[in-house]
């Protein structure tokens, strides 16, 4: 929240599905290589397109691995488990720690900019580790 305060679903596990990616089905990770990295996945269209320079630039120094899950994405969602996860926690985008926990989501893909934002400030503060961020980020562009 505003205050700093840790809401869910910021450090729970993360959700490991399973996704249709080049005609191979296999759990999200392996599908993309995406072990003990930071992955922003969304449901709702490409993340990378909905950050700014700066964040964009921040998230790929840091081997962030993105994927849109869908028909016109990068894979598509095989059991619909991704939408499902997020649908229930209003959100269409999640940010996943490198250790699997849940960083933040976002309600919309505008929002992912700012959950991203802030994942950068934390980081760039030294904190060894970043605080579970908060659950949603507002609508801010």
């Amino acid at each position: 929240d505003e205050q700093g305060r840790v809401q869910a679903p910021a450090g729970e596990l993360g959700l490991q599905a399973r996704v249709r990616r080049g005609g191979a089905v296999a759990l999200f990770d392996d599908a993309f290589d995406a072990g003990s990295r930071w992955q922003v996945i969304s449901v709702a269209g490409d993340p990378r397109a909905a950050l700014g320079t700066a964040e964009r630039t921040f998230m790929d120094e840091l081997g962030t691995v993105f994927a849109q899950l869908g028909p016109a994405g990068d894979a598509e969602d095989e059991d619909g488990r991704y939408a499902a996860w997020l649908s229930e926690r209003d959100a269409v985008v999640v940010i996943t720690r490198p250790d699997f926990y849940v960083y933040g989501v976002a309600a919309s893909l505008d929002a992912c900019n700012e959950l991203v934002a802030q994942l950068r400030r934390q980081l760039e503060a030294g904190r060894p580790e970043p605080r579970p961020a908060v659950a949603q980020a507002a609508g801010r562009p």
